[in-house]
């Protein structure tokens, strides 16, 4: 009966918001020189956006029925889960009240949302459909960064629950540390695909540590984490690996029953063949003809010696605007597309500690300029002109209020005690330790992840010409809060190998 009742209630409101949000929403804006094909393409994506996020608020409003009648009922684990998620939301939304909007100084946020209509090409697939599906349930900037950080509280509460459960009822507060730090607080309220992609990662890995040898008899976990995990995988070109890797983990740590495995590998290649096919539609090509000719220019800009004449003759063939100042690509046809990735994996693979190195020592130089983690207020204004007035009369105060967060100081310089955290050295000596300890223990998982961190940020010290904070984001946030877990693994065992003896 309460079933029905949730059901019934649940039912009304999505009808009512599905009236409301979707049907106001049906307008198509004329792209640039659209082709007939592709217009007809980008309509039907808007469309399964909106059927996907109707049949989403749904399931919203299931939910929170059920969380309000098992808090009715007393249930402890979900007064527990409510406890730890309700005091992260808080303390993201109170931070979000002070910033916001910090998060539209992103033009390819803004850009988005302002088309949210059709594919913006700039923006990863994940990173669309997360923009789109919650923009559907509350339209606005505003609704997207409040659901993201409900999506991140959840996930926080997963991790703190599970840690006390099966770690320790003591050291589990040692994960307090990596999610309340400032600059991480702050990242929070962007709707960015390696923010997302965090949490994700985040939340795939702790599943898989905190399930091992259960074998989930649910038919709705194997299909929901396959399809989360397949999702999660397409946020970035370096995150390929573990569409091998994924399925191997779950296997061999046996989450599931030996048929819900074959559930879970279904909606894991279904999910990912689908984000595939999208991406190829829409942009994949150009977008990563450029991620590949990044790190040619580089080393063109620095040091020609280092690539073989032919390959150099051949690279100047497919781009003969190369110029220091100016990257510039031409248009090139499938079979010189494939031979330039080719010659440019060849570029990388002969050049790159040099290539690191050079990528490594922009980075640090950045950390001297005010613009050096991209989320200076004061910036907005030369992007939206439009909107000046408003910044300059609001962002005073937000700027005396950030600064401190992100750089540990007042005037938008890092201060040396941030210096040392957003130095790389240190985050690879946390990685090393997850590692060494991983070996210590006996887990293999924290292993696993402390290489795959490693892999990342080896990719990303590959990319070339400019190395922001952002794509450095998984590997410090997650390489954080993995060695923090850890920590609080290795205090749990000393304390009952103490006991034992």
């Amino acid at each position: 009966m309460i079933n029905l009742r949730i059901n019934i209630y649940a039912l009304i409101l999505s009808f009512i918001h599905i009236f409301i949000v979707n049907l106001f929403f049906i307008n198509f804006p004329e792209c640039v020189e659209p082709t007939a094909s592709l217009l007809f393409k980008l309509k039907i994506i808007y469309l399964l956006a909106k059927i996907f996020s109707s049949v989403l608020t749904i399931f919203l409003y299931q939910a929170v029925f059920r969380w309000i009648e098992e808090l009715k009922n007393k249930n402890s684990i979900v007064i527990q889960y409510t406890k730890y998620a309700s005091t992260y939301i808080i303390i993201n939304l109170i931070l979000m009240m002070i910033i916001f909007p910090a998060v539209s100084f992103f033009p390819d946020i803004q850009t988005t949302i302002s088309n949210i209509n059709y594919v913006n090409p700039y923006i990863l697939m994940p990173t669309y459909i997360n923009i789109n599906l919650l923009y559907h349930i509350i339209p606005s900037l505003f609704g997207i960064v409040f659901l993201n950080l409900i999506i991140y509280s959840v996930i926080y509460a997963y991790v703190i629950y599970n840690s006390k459960k099966y770690i320790s009822s003591k050291y589990y507060k040692l994960l307090y540390i990596p999610f309340f730090i400032p600059v991480f607080l702050a990242y929070n309220q962007i709707p960015r695909n390696l923010v997302i992609a965090s949490w994700l990662f985040i939340f795939v890995f702790s599943y898989i540590y905190f399930n091992k040898e259960k074998k989930d008899d649910t038919l709705k976990l194997p299909i929901f984490f396959g399809f989360l995990a397949a999702y999660f995988v397409n946020f970035r070109a370096e995150f390929f690996p573990l569409l091998f890797l994924f399925p191997l983990l779950v296997f061999f740590y046996k989450i599931f029953t030996n048929k819900k495995f074959i559930i879970f590998l279904v909606s894991f290649i279904l999910m990912h063949s689908s984000l595939t096919v999208l991406q190829n539609t829409f942009y994949a090509k150009d977008y990563y003809k450029m991620e590949n000719y990044s790190f040619i220019f580089m080393t063109l800009s620095s040091d020609v010696s280092r690539i073989n004449q032919q390959d150099l003759a051949y690279i100047k063939k497919l781009f003969p605007n190369i110029d220091k100042s100016d990257i510039t690509v031409t248009p090139i046809d499938k079979k010189e597309y494939k031979n330039m990735i080719l010659i440019a994996k060849k570029v990388l693979i002969k050049n790159y500690f040099y290539i690191a190195s050079a990528n490594l020592n922009s980075y640090y130089e950045r950390m001297n300029d005010s613009d050096f983690l991209h989320l200076r207020p004061s910036l907005a204004k030369y992007y939206y002109p439009d909107f000046s007035q408003l910044f300059n009369k609001l962002y005073p105060t937000k700027e005396k209020i950030m600064s401190p967060i992100l750089y540990g100081s007042t005037d938008y310089t890092v201060s040396k005690i941030y210096k040392i955290f957003y130095k790389m050295y240190f985050n690879f000596a946390v990685i090393l330790c997850l590692l060494i300890g991983g070996i210590c223990l006996r887990k293999g998982l924290y292993v696993f992840i402390s290489l795959i961190l490693s892999w990342i940020c080896a990719c990303v010290l590959a990319v070339g010409y400019v190395v922001p904070f952002i794509y450095f984001y998984v590997f410090m946030f997650c390489g954080y809060v993995f060695f923090f877990m850890f920590l609080a693994d290795l205090f749990a065992k000393i304390k009952i190998k103490n006991k034992n003896t």
